[in-house]
């Protein structure tokens, strides 16, 4: 969504390039790769038809747009700055820039939420208050209103709540890759001792990935890390979390979602004492060449003689880990 109403059909809607130039800015700022796909709305829809054919896609669109935001896996990018020319009221004060934004507030991720323009408006005095400032927001045109306030009833009730979505929940972890550990592999960690592997240097039949199967019991670990690029160098939340699982009875083959050892992480520095408790891990370390202090070049680097650097995400795994 953009700062300001497109311009009368004579005119170009971003004659100075002004919206596509932050559009850019931001994507950078995300590290969008160049194949991804943008919704540019000057581009994407007919905003001014010439004919009847035109004028049914725009209305098509109109009706779709609220459950595509709401319902399909998509990033949000809200360009909230105006051209120092433009008078008017901006995006965020607009009937369907207030919609838009509240909609993928709750619903998807917005790339550039930290944006000057654009924080002020996440806060939960400003969400919680979307209902009341539709009624009252500027629109070019009334009939717009109703229009708006009758598709967000219809998308939202057909939306489940979190706790029961069931599909959504299955959808996520598919498409995600999420990696779940199985308890089985959690006691033998415990048992073990030293750093866990991260998700990429997981033994085959340890985890399982995407969905969870039926009889399977899926806990989710909440936790903070004891250090900067492990979750837990010692071993010892592992030893906790086990006793835990025990506790509350989960079976061997039951599986639990830890971030470190679920979600791909990125590549870095570790000490070496890594490699020597998760072997499997070598094949990251040694793919590119990289051995204990040395680069591609074979050029002496500035780390500690007993570190190893890791390769991170491949594009894919990157790909699934921003969304």
């Amino acid at each position: 969504s953009c700062g300001w109403d497109p311009l009368p059909a004579a005119v170009h809607p971003d004659p100075d390039g002004f919206i596509l130039a932050r559009a850019v800015q931001y994507l950078n700022q995300d590290s969008a790769f160049d194949d991804d796909l943008v919704f540019f709305f000057p581009a994407a829809t007919f905003i001014h038809w010439t004919c009847h054919e035109d004028m049914l896609c725009y209305q098509k669109y109109i009706s779709a747009c609220t459950f595509l935001m709401t319902h399909h896996r998509i990033k949000s990018i809200t360009i909230a700055e105006v051209p120092e020319s433009y008078t008017d009221v901006s995006v965020m004060g607009r009937l369907w820039g207030i919609h838009e934004f509240h909609v993928a507030a709750f619903c998807q991720r917005i790339v550039n939420s930290a944006a000057r323009l654009v924080k002020p408006n996440l806060t939960p005095e400003k969400l919680r208050n979307a209902s009341g400032q539709l009624k009252s927001a500027p629109t070019a045109v009334e009939a717009d209103r109703q229009q708006v306030l009758r598709l967000r009833t219809a998308f939202f009730s057909r939306m489940s709540a979190a706790q029961e979505d069931s599909t959504g929940f299955h959808v996520v972890c598919e498409q995600s890759s999420i990696r779940w550990v199985r308890v089985w592999f959690i006691h033998e960690l415990a048992s073990r001792g030293g750093p866990a592997p991260r998700c990429q240097d997981m033994p085959y039949g340890s985890f399982l990935e995407g969905r969870v199967p039926v009889g399977v019991r899926h806990y989710v670990v909440s936790h903070s890390w004891a250090a900067n690029r492990h979750f837990d160098p010692s071993g010892e939340k592992l030893r906790d979390l086990a006793k835990i699982l025990t506790r509350v009875g989960a079976q061997d083959n039951d599986v639990a979602f830890l971030d470190y050892m679920s979600l791909t992480q990125a590549g870095g520095w570790v000490p070496m004492a890594y490699l020597q408790y998760n072997p499997s891990a070598r094949r990251h370390a040694e793919a590119y060449g990289l051995r204990v202090g040395v680069d591609i070049e074979e050029r002496r680097l500035e780390q500690e003689p007993d570190m190893v650097r890791l390769s991170g995400r491949s594009d894919a795994q990157e790909r699934r880990f921003r969304f």
